[in-house]
């Protein structure tokens, strides 16, 4: 499959990429993501990023950084949308950083009244 992901559709490299974030391959997911991202839909690296960094695995500072550059890149080039601010606030808060996950989602659900972004701030 890494073969086939590797020079295949972005979607083939995110599901790979996805696949080993789970395991502890952070490395690998991060430059996957970013060999997609130059055709894939921005909105869908970032959250593939995100179920990285949610992952069960034990990750280093390093891989959380090197994740949340990649996470926000693909954000800024991503549609403004529920989706996109839904994914920053559930970074935010996976990096500890409450007040600006707050933020994020209380934005989101100003704007989309979405009940998701509200659960969220009620956490």
């Amino acid at each position: 499959y890494r073969q086939l992901a590797a020079g295949g559709k972005p979607a083939d490299q995110l599901a790979l990429a996805s696949h080993l974030g789970r395991g502890g391959n952070v490395d690998e997911a991060v430059r996957l993501c970013r060999q997609a991202g130059q055709a894939a839909d921005p909105l869908a690296v970032a959250e593939t990023l995100l179920g990285v960094a949610y992952s069960p695995a034990e990750l280093s500072e390093r891989q959380l950084d090197a994740l949340g550059g990649e996470l926000t890149a693909a954000l800024n080039r991503a549609k403004a949308g529920p989706a996109a601010g839904m994914t920053r606030g559930a970074w935010e808060a996976r990096r500890g950083r409450y007040a600006e996950a707050a933020k994020a989602f209380r934005a989101v659900a100003e704007a989309s009244g979405d009940p998701a972004a509200l659960n969220n701030l009620a956490y």
